[in-house]
C-alpha cells in the first residue's frame, strides 16, 4: 500500500526528521521516530565532553549554578590532567618550564577545590530545602552561608539580626560642644585684678572662666 502522505518513496516517514524507513502494515503517523545514536566520545579529541559524561553521574548537578561550578570542575580536572602529563615528561626538572608548570598545578587545584566545595554547598542547601518547609521559603545563597561550610554542614547555623526598622520618630536635637574662652596673654585678666594675663593667671591651673 503506497504511503498516502508521500507517495513519491513509500518507504520513508515524513513526519520523521532523521528519514527512517517505516513499516507498511503500520500508520505512518504513529511510527516511533528513533533518534540517531551518538558517536562515542573521543577522549583524545573532546577531553572536556568526556571528563563531564565521566564525573556527572557523580556530582549530578541538578540546577543552573550547580551546572555552571559542574562545569568549573570539569574544565580544571581535564587542565590538571594536561599539565600533569607535562610535568610527567620531564621528571628530572630539567626544562625550565617545568617548574612554572608546577606552580600552574597548584594554582588550578585550588581553583578545583574552591568550585567544587561550592557545588557541594549548594547541594546541600538545596537538600535542606527540599527537607525543611520554613528553609524552602529562604533564598537559596542565603541557606548556603547560614548553613554549610566548605567541610559540609554547620553544627550551628548563623543567624541574621532582622533588618533595622525606621520609625518618624523626630531625632534629638545637637548641641555643639564649646571650648570655653580663653582670654589673649596681653588681655586683663578675667579674675578681676586689673593686671594682664600673662603676669596673674596664665600659669594658673584652676583658670576662671570669662564672664
Amino acid at each position: 500500500m503506497p504511503n498516502p502522505l508521500n507517495p513519491k518513496n513509500p518507504n520513508r516517514n515524513p513526519l520523521d526528521p532523521h528519514n527512517n524507513p517505516i513499516n507498511p502494515t503500520q500508520n505512518p503517523i504513529a511510527t516511533p521516530i528513533h533518534p540517531p545514536t551518538k558517536p562515542p566520545i573521543n577522549p583524545k579529541t573532546d577531553p572536556i565532553a568526556a571528563m563531564d559524561a565521566r564525573l556527572r553521574p557523580q556530582l549530578n548537578p541538578a540546577t543552573h549554578l550547580e551546572e555552571m561550578f559542574f562545569h568549573e570542575v570539569v574544565v580544571a580536572t581535564v587542565l590538571g590532567n594536561f599539565i600533569m602529563n607535562h610535568i610527567a615528561d620531564d621528571p628530572a626538572f630539567e626544562r625550565p618550564e617545568t617548574f612554572r608548570h608546577v606552580r600552574l598545578l597548584h594554582a588550578n587545584q585550588s581553583r578545583l577545590r574552591n568550585n567544587y566545595d561550592e557545588l557541594r554547598r549548594l547541594q546541600l542547601a538545596r537538600r535542606l530545602q527540599a527537607r525543611d518547609p520554613f528553609l524552602a521559603a529562604q533564598d537559596l545563597d542565603l541557606i548556603v552561608a547560614t548553613h554549610t561550610t566548605r567541610s559540609g554542614l554547620r553544627a550551628k547555623p548563623l543567624l541574621f539580626p532582622p533588618p533595622a526598622t525606621t520609625t518618624d520618630a523626630p531625632a534629638e536635637p545637637h548641641t555643639p560642644i564649646t571650648k570655653p574662652a580663653t582670654p589673649g596673654r596681653n588681655a586683663q585678666c578675667p579674675c578681676g585684678s586689673g593686671r594682664k594675663f600673662k603676669h596673674c593667671c596664665l600659669n594658673n591651673p584652676r583658670l576662671p572662666q570669662a564672664a
